[in-house]
């Protein structure tokens, strides 16, 4: 936990696409929690939604990097140590990086599926 006593939602990640197509949220612990997406994004290939999807993912991960930095400095205000304001950060960074590297993986797979549904759809 970066700061005790501090509610969830100070810690959370938000995005929205500049279009309003799609937003995700990502929690406390850097994970994604919602990802939603509008019947707009139907119509996109495969390749731009996932590339989208990450884009506004990527935006709710760094809004939260940003909240986390906030508190950080809240806290080091207070006087508190910043050494450990500062382990916390970069743990939290390979944390993102790693859900990146997973996310990237998702999403292609979730590429090939939509494909593959539209190559079907196309078929029918």
């Amino acid at each position: 936990m970066i700061a005790s006593g501090r509610d969830d939602d100070e810690i959370r990640g938000q995005a929205e696409a500049a279009d309003g197509s799609m937003s995700a949220v990502v929690g406390a612990d850097g994970l994604l929690e919602r990802l939603r997406l509008s019947p707009r994004t139907t119509r996109l290939d495969g390749a731009t939604l996932a590339d989208q999807i990450v884009a506004v993912v990527r935006a709710a991960q760094q809004d939260r990097l940003n909240r986390v930095d906030d508190i950080g400095d809240e806290a080091a205000g207070e006087g508190t140590d910043n050494d450990s304001a500062d382990f916390d950060v970069q743990e939290l960074i390979l944390r993102v990086e790693e859900l990146e590297f997973r996310a990237y993986g998702d999403l292609s797979r979730m590429n090939a599926v939509l494909d593959e549904t539209l190559r079907r759809l196309d078929d029918a």
